[in-house]
């Protein structure tokens, strides 16, 4: 149910990770959808079941600070802070603050930032994180006004698999004969990675930090086995289903490129492709076409209800970009990554001295 406009906002409440209740988390899902509705507003909508197992399947690394703001009975504005607690990336932090419209240009959004960056102050996470959607213009105007500098520049690219070029996608496939006559072999699973590969699929998800950040300054992260069974505990709680195509180097037996493709069957339409990479020693041997044309062949058969696949690409990922487009992905949604120090937002903020400590 929409909150009435005329109805008083309630004070701001503050959760962490562990002390959020599931009455909120189901209020969150309401706020969420509402704002999924401006944004993607023929996407279905979040289900609260799956919001509650995956707030309770939460990686052991994960860190959240939650304020919520109400309009009655409804969340109507809130800000997050979260990072992961990793030998990396140990002074820096993602924040998001997002405001219904009709609430939009009262402050609320600082006074939510502001609680937010105060935090980030107390646990010395001075380096801020934060995105914006071409959708929502208010939203890159709101970092900006605050001391955030956009640094990566990004599109949400979409297929619709009606477009799919099932005769390229052949042509990739009949391909790999030519990956394997040069000594590649192909490694695929429908679930978790097996374990027989966990050590050495961990170490290759390394390749992604190889992946673009603009002129954000992003540390390398270590990706560990527990890390992957956490993430896939994540996952597998809502029900969702991974496809992972990996591409082994037959003589020593390493795994060297990988790309996924993950759905929710609830929400089957919209599939999300996520990680694809090689390992530069063995790129340009046609080994990206050949991993994205077999899950994409794997997922048609597997997801019949499959209507639209979504990648996040950086704009400078020319390699990626042209794969992509050859199969038939289109620019969707601009996205921006920004970029903001604590000191230098505070200051924009004009914090009262109690938020600064």
């Amino acid at each position: 149910m929409k909150p009435n406009a005329a109805t008083p906002l309630g004070p701001i409440e503050h959760y962490t990770q562990a002390s959020l209740p599931d009455r909120i988390i189901r209020q969150r899902v309401a706020h969420h959808n509402r704002m999924l509705a401006e944004e993607l507003p023929d996407d279905p909508p979040f289900l609260v079941e799956d919001a509650l197992r995956r707030m309770r399947h939460r990686p052991s690394t994960a860190r959240t600070h939650l304020w919520v703001l109400r309009q009655g009975r409804s969340i109507v504005a809130e800000a997050s802070l979260g990072w992961a607690d990793l030998p990396s990336n140990r002074h820096s932090a993602h924040v998001d603050v997002s405001v219904e419209p009709h609430l939009r240009r009262h402050g609320i959004g600082t006074r939510l930032l502001a609680l937010a960056v105060a935090r980030a102050r107390q646990v010395l996470r001075l380096r801020l994180f934060a995105h914006s959607s071409g959708r929502i213009p208010a939203g890159a105007r709101f970092l900006r006004r605050h001391g955030f500098k956009a640094g990566f520049q990004h599109h949400l690219n979409q297929l619709a698999i009606e477009r799919l070029d099932r005769a390229l996608l052949a042509r990739w496939l009949a391909a790999g004969t030519e990956c394997a006559a040069a000594g590649y072999a192909m490694e695929m699973w429908d679930g978790p990675v097996p374990e027989r590969w966990l050590v050495a699929f961990a170490e290759l998800c390394g390749v992604m930090n190889g992946a673009p950040h603009g002129d954000l300054e992003v540390e390398d992260v270590t990706v560990t086995p527990k890390m992957i069974r956490e993430g896939e505990a994540a996952l597998l709680a809502t029900g969702s289903r991974c496809l992972v195509a990996c591409a082994r180097h037959a003589a020593s037996g390493v795994l060297v490129g990988f790309t996924e493709l993950f759905w929710n069957p609830k929400r089957a339409a919209i599939v999300w492709q996520q990680n694809t990479g090689v390992i530069e020693a063995h790129r340009k041997q046609g080994l990206g076409r050949w991993l994205k044309a077999a899950n994409m062949e794997a997922l048609l058969a597997a997801n019949p209800d499959a209507r639209l696949v979504r990648t996040g690409n950086a704009d400078s990922n020319a390699p990626m970009l042209a794969i992509n487009r050859q199969m038939g992905f289109q620019p969707f949604i601009a996205g921006t990554g920004w970029q903001g120090r604590v000191p230098a937002v505070s200051a924009r903020l004009r914090c009262p001295p109690g938020l600064r400590r």
